[in-house]
């Protein structure tokens, strides 16, 4: 039973691996595209003799955003490859710092959410590479984005981290309509998804990288009223 336990979770991780890289070639594929369209306008316009400052201006901040697409889309592709190698035994993230970057990006990426942080004083570092911790976190951070607008509400996030014995405690609350309980077995699933267009990745992907750490993500808390989900991962001595 064990060995076809194991032979099923092996297809369902080459499954979100292949999935998953496909999304993040489309990833890079597209800011290229725009890049691309607009350097051909600058190219017209010069040539024939009509580029305005003003145009130009707004051209080359739309090249620094899809830029800096491309530069998060190569941030997860690294980390995706790196993640079926065994951590390093030492490895160890600073979770406050790491939560306080999760909020950060979910205000720039989403500037209509609201994002509260409150973390533990003293709160010890956890054994897991800073890259996938952070990219786990934003993950549960665009998943409970979604969850709020689903329900025609304004995203309102909570993160939170705490100790909790040997451990290091994080969490992400929203304020969305919580999960369905014919749907709770499956969230982790790999392409499982109820929202149309989407991957059904983003869980998954968290909680492959958190249990690569040995750690685990877990639905902690769900209502009407949003969901809760935690991590935990084990304490490294400061």
């Amino acid at each position: 039973m064990t060995e076809q336990l194991t032979k099923r979770e092996a297809r369902a991780r080459f499954g979100a691996a292949a999935a998953l890289l496909d999304r993040l070639l489309h990833d890079l594929k597209q800011p290229l595209n725009t890049i691309g369209v607009i350097a051909q306008d600058i190219r017209i316009d010069l040539r024939k003799d009509r580029l305005a400052i003003g145009d130009l201006a707004g051209s080359m901040r739309e090249i620094e955003r899809s830029i800096q697409k491309l530069v998060g889309a190569l941030d997860q592709l690294r980390t995706f490859a790196r993640s079926g190698a065994a951590p390093e035994e030492d490895s160890a993230a600073d979770p406050a710092a790491i939560l306080g970057e999760a909020a950060s990006r979910v205000r720039r990426s989403w500037p209509g959410a609201k994002v509260s942080l409150e973390v533990e004083s003293g709160l010890p570092k956890a054994a897991i590479e800073p890259e996938a911790l952070g990219l786990a976190l934003f993950e549960l951070c665009e998943n409970a984005v979604q969850a709020a607008r689903e329900v025609g509400r304004e995203p309102a996030l909570a993160l939170t981290g705490v100790r909790r014995g040997s451990e290091v405690a994080l969490a992400v609350r929203d304020n969305g309509g919580g999960v369905p309980d014919e749907n709770r077995p499956r969230i982790f699933e790999p392409l499982f998804t109820t929202r149309p267009g989407a991957a059904g990745l983003g869980l998954a992907l968290a909680r492959a990288l958190i249990a690569e750490a040995g750690g685990q993500l877990e639905l902690a808390e769900s209502t009407a009223l949003g969901a809760r989900f935690e991590i935990a991962l084990a304490a490294r001595a400061l």
